[in-house]
């Protein structure tokens, strides 16, 4: 689509862990305004790991929701990386498994204000090992059978990209 102009981009908040703003832009009638924005320096992912009839999960407390939460495993990509690359790594570090196969299955925008990217990446033939979590993380995992994993997204307290990665698996026949 044509006609919009970008006057300015302002960052009204950086703590390090986002960034917050707005770009002051001219529409296509002519008007200008403020569209706002938040930023993360790195995209995120979740990831499907499969096998058989049966994904592994995590549960983890999120203390500014007040609530645990039953996730897809998943993370950041840190500089340098592909998704793939993430994916096999955060998987280690939050279940111990490791992948013989990660496929990236799509990037999407989590919304219209965000301006980062979560990949889907789903990851079989696993082969259990140590997890090795960050520091501040306290993870439990335990594999779920498919049905009560989007049952569960569904119904419980999750974050954004569990239900959205199920379903992508899902589509592709994954799950």
């Amino acid at each position: 689509m044509t006609g919009w102009q970008r006057l300015a981009s302002e960052t009204e908040y950086d703590c390090g862990w986002f960034t917050a703003g707005y770009d002051r832009v001219i529409e296509p009638s002519g008007r200008e305004a403020d569209y706002y924005w938040v930023d993360k320096p790195k995209d995120g992912l979740g990831i499907v790991a499969v096998t058989d009839d049966r994904v592994a999960m995590v549960e983890q407390y999120r203390p500014k929701l007040e609530e645990s939460f039953v996730e897809c495993p998943g993370g950041y990509v840190e500089p340098g990386e592909s998704y793939v690359e993430a994916a096999e790594r955060e998987l280690k570090e939050e279940t111990g498994l490791s992948a013989e196969e990660c496929t990236l299955l799509s990037t999407y925008y989590p919304s219209a204000t965000m301006r980062f990217q979560r990949g889907l990446v789903v990851a079989t033939g696993l082969e259990a090992g140590d997890a090795d979590p960050d520091e501040g993380e306290y993870i439990e995992w335990r594999f779920m059978p498919v049905a009560d994993a989007i049952e569960s997204a569904k119904t419980s307290p999750t974050t954004g990209w569990t239900l959205t990665a199920l379903l992508a698996a899902r589509e592709e026949g994954y799950i």
